[in-house]
């Protein structure tokens, strides 16, 4: 799991990439979770099942401000020897509606990875749909698999996203 230092940086420039993009400023409060509420299960539908059990926690907390996007950090599952990545948003569009909350996975060793997987929760919850087109973009349905590359938003996301914050 990430340092508090690096998940601090992995936030700092998660939000910088987000006021590049959207040219406004986009409120992160970044929130850590001790434990990975999916560990052990395989199946995609538990795994949204615990998300959305880790999303009530912190809603019961009080963290219920609509304009304040949550970035949660996960330990990363280990399963058949290997550290997954990946992350979950609570809905698209999310922002200004319900409250939002992104969680995705913080690896030690691959904190670009972390970047990646949250601000394209983040986008999610933003509006902005899977973007397929290469080169690969934040939006990529497989971001993680170009994390060597510089991704950015693409400008198809940047306009869904400016959309679905005005």
């Amino acid at each position: 799991m990430l340092s508090e230092e690096s998940l601090s940086s992995v936030c700092k420039h998660g939000k910088e990439a987000l006021v590049e993009a959207l040219g406004s400023k986009v409120r992160l409060l970044p929130l850590r979770s001790h434990i990975n509420p999916e560990k052990g299960l395989v199946a995609l539908a538990d795994r949204q099942a615990a998300f959305r059990r880790l999303e009530g926690w912190f809603l019961r907390r009080g963290y219920y401000d609509k304009r304040v996007v949550k970035a949660i950090a996960i330990p990363p599952a280990i399963e058949g020897g290997k550290l997954w990545s990946y992350g979950y948003a609570t809905r698209m569009c999310a922002y200004k509606h319900i409250s939002p909350i992104a969680a995705f996975v913080a690896q030690k060793r691959k904190s670009s990875y972390a970047k990646i997987a949250m601000l394209h929760e983040i986008g999610h919850l933003l509006c902005a749909d899977h973007d397929n087109s290469l080169p690969a973009t934040i939006m990529h349905a497989n971001a993680l698999a170009y994390a060597d590359q510089a991704l950015t938003f693409s400008s198809l996301s940047i306009a869904q996203m400016r959309y679905g914050i005005e």
